[in-house]
């Protein structure tokens, strides 16, 4: 009889101590989402870094692109006064 409650408290124990374990990974992994630092806020940071520098990306290939656009559109007039621009 001693033996069969010795075994039954062994797993008690030791669901005990699994909870408190699986509760101490839960809280660091919510504190590593969520926190100052955490994946989430650096996520949100990277993705407001790639859409601004996306957009000066555009901003440069369009200058570009406006800069060759007003070379080739210049007429040839007789003193290259006049610009078709489009």
């Amino acid at each position: 009889m001693n033996k069969i409650r010795s075994m039954k408290g062994i797993t008690l124990i030791s669901l005990v101590i699994t909870i408190i374990i699986l509760l101490i990974v839960a809280g660091v992994s919510i504190a590593l989402l969520n926190g100052k630092n955490g994946i989430m806020n650096r996520a949100q940071e990277a993705s407001e870094a790639t859409k601004r520098e996306s957009a000066e990306e555009k901003v440069i290939k369009l200058k570009k692109c406006n800069s060759r656009s007003n070379i080739y559109s210049m007429s040839r007039s007789k003193n290259n006064i006049w610009f078709n621009r489009r």
